[in-house]
């Protein structure tokens, strides 16, 4: 008698593109998250809020854009990998939430780089009924040096301690994991 299986449910991601350079860091941690799972389905989507867009140039696009980036992650052993685009009109994170609902996404991809998006990342978040992985820049480097101290204290340690003496006081002392011994079963 054979009995028959249910294949393995496909891990699906929700990749939402916004149409800026930094599209290619978004695809570039969807496809990394992909590649932790034998067969994904990649739904990569576009929305617009332009009732005139045109709707063929945005399909264009994103499945140039979508296919450019694809090229350095299909390797041999990622052919089961299948990936649509969706181009849509509407409220975007209504449309990506609402994508992610209607195929059971595993997880969304999304930028946040500026202002107009950032608000939309932060909707799809509220929104989305899936995990939901943020990709951005830091809002604002550092302007403080390293103090030479501070420095020399991480080199002389090679890590073991952080913070001199002036600056290691309080709440910046670092925490470090013990190694624990290997059991001999």
């Amino acid at each position: 008698m054979v009995v028959a299986t249910s294949p393995q449910p496909r891990f699906c991601i929700v990749i939402a593109l916004e149409g800026t350079e930094h599209d290619e860091a978004v695809l570039e941690l969807a496809f990394d998250q992909a590649t932790r799972h034998a067969a994904p389905d990649l739904h990569v989507i576009s929305v617009t809020n332009d009732r005139e867009a045109d709707l063929g140039n945005l399909k264009v696009w994103l499945a140039a854009t979508v296919l450019d980036a694809l090229d350095g992650f299909r390797a041999a052993r990622r052919t089961e990998w299948r990936t649509r685009t969706h181009a849509r009109v509407g409220i975007p994170e209504h449309e990506i939430a609402g994508l992610a609902e209607e195929v059971g996404a595993n997880l969304i991809v999304i930028g946040r780089f500026h202002d107009e998006f950032d608000a939309i990342a932060d909707r799809v978040l509220e929104a989305a009924s899936c995990p939901t992985l943020v990709v951005g820049l830091p809002r604002r480097p550092s302007n403080t040096p390293l103090c030479e101290a501070c420095a020399a204290v991480r080199e002389r340690t090679d890590g073991d301690r952080w913070f001199c003496a002036q600056h290691g006081s309080g709440d910046r002392q670092l925490s470090t994991l013990v190694q624990l011994p290997t059991p001999h079963w």
